[in-house]
């Protein structure tokens, strides 16, 4: 006799992260030590600062994603479709309108940038420095407005399909730097970026065609449905989350700018790497929060705070626990490097240690702040991001002079996200109306 397990909306995207995600750690432990080799580790980190910057010009979301994550979901919760429409619709006319604009700018500035100086390498020359970064520039900055079709699915309560883009994106750039590696010089970075940058657009591209043509035709965007109305919706709970995403960008996105120009780039591969391995337990807790986002929203704006709080209390368990096997990472951390990369890259055990430190504040903040984000509760973190901030680039430069590495860079990072630990808990007990 069989006997068929039903599970939950939400325990099926749960289940689904999980295995994707899974697939996908297998794509990235075999993703970076090929890149290694067919990469130095100077051209590798010079790859990683580079990318960073450009992470700046996310930026120019100005929070409109997570707006429309909330709303969305929101109208969606109530059978709102048209509502829906123009919320979908009018988020890509102002996504794709602002980063138009920042490409163009930038594709006109670029040839006048000194990258060598800015990034302290002369590993290429200025003039390759130049095409790097038109190419990378114009792939990823499409990527970011197509990037929204997550959002979309997110909000229908799917994550998983963005996680299958995730994917299948990791395996379009292995198996490009895979056939380089047979067919190319080593050590050529601007065909490498270009696999690298390229692959995700190709997959976003035919992503948003199959889900506005097929599954959400009744939100696809069009011209008539772009609404001032909703713009001012959008931009009501946008501008709090744009706050919190420009703090959590300039630092995150920082963090291999200062590195290279503190340490140089083959410092940046060093951290890159570890942190890598101990982003793995990160990705445990996220995996388990970031499905029930959408969820939480439906649930709050029906007032059912009671599911709320019970899903809430199931995700801090399991961020104990995870931070638990993120210490016993961090003692036989030597071994998984010797594992996994040889002696490709040497990296410090006390480097392992300070980011281990770091992952398990994260782990334990995790479930606060997505339940926060969920239920558009964030003015506290608007608050706090700028108090972060300035710890943290004040926290550089102090940590720098006593500690003079890389861990001084991750012990700023540390005591910046000590800070949400510390007041989310007070704030969602506010309103869940119930004790952590």
């Amino acid at each position: 006799m069989y006997y068929k397990i039903e599970l939950s909306p939400v325990k099926k995207q749960i289940a689904l992260s999980y295995i994707l995600k899974g697939a996908g750690v297998g794509i990235s432990l075999i993703y970076v030590p090929l890149m290694l080799t067919y990469l130095s580790p100077a051209q590798f980190g010079l790859w990683v600062a580079i990318t960073s910057i450009i992470n700046w010009l996310r930026l120019f979301d100005v929070g409109i994603g997570n707006g429309l994550r909330f709303h969305l979901a929101s109208s969606l919760a109530v059978g709102n479709l048209e509502k829906a429409k123009e919320l979908v619709s009018t988020a890509y006319a102002i996504i794709g309108s602002i980063f138009v604009i920042v490409c163009l700018i930038f594709l006109v500035v670029n040839p006048h940038i000194n990258w060598q100086s800015l990034l302290k390498s002369d590993l290429i020359s200025s003039s390759e420095y130049i095409k790097i970064m038109m190419i990378a520039v114009t792939a990823i900055v499409l990527t970011f407005i197509l990037d929204l079709i997550k959002i979309v699915y997110a909000a229908h309560g799917d994550t998983a399909t963005g996680n299958i883009l995730q994917l299948i994106s990791s395996i379009l750039s292995l198996i490009g730097i895979y056939i380089l590696s047979i067919f190319t010089v080593k050590g050529q970075l601007d065909l490498a970026v270009a696999v690298v940058a390229l692959s995700p657009l190709i997959v976003y591209i035919l992503a948003t065609l199959q889900a506005f043509e097929k599954k959400y035709s009744s939100i696809k965007p069009s011209f008539n449905f772009v609404k001032l109305k909703s713009s001012k919706d959008l931009f009501n709970l946008s501008t709090k989350f744009f706050i919190v995403q420009i703090t959590a960008t300039i630092i995150f996105a920082s963090i291999s700018f200062i590195i290279a120009r503190f340490y140089g780039p083959e410092s940046v591969a060093m951290y890159h790497v570890a942190n890598s391995i101990f982003n793995l337990p990160i990705m445990v807790i996220s995996l388990y929060t970031a499905p029930l986002t959408p969820f939480v929203t439906q649930e709050y704006a029906k007032d059912n705070l009671a599911w709320i709080r019970r899903s809430l209390k199931k995700a801090l368990y399991l961020s104990v626990m995870v931070s638990l096997g993120t210490i016993v990472m961090i003692l036989i951390s030597p071994y998984i490097y010797k594992i996994w990369l040889g002696d490709k890259i040497e990296i410090p055990f006390e480097l392992s240690v300070f980011i281990g430190i770091y992952t398990i504040i994260n782990i334990l903040v995790n479930p606060l702040s997505s339940f926060m984000n969920a239920i558009g509760k964030i003015d506290v973190l608007v608050w706090l991001a700028p108090v972060g901030l300035f710890m943290f680039i004040g926290g550089c430069f102090l940590f720098d002079k006593w500690m003079g590495s890389v861990m001084g860079i991750v012990l700023a990072l540390s005591l910046t996200s000590l800070v949400g630990l510390i007041v989310e808990p007070f704030v969602l007990c506010k309103y869940l109306k119930n004790k952590l």
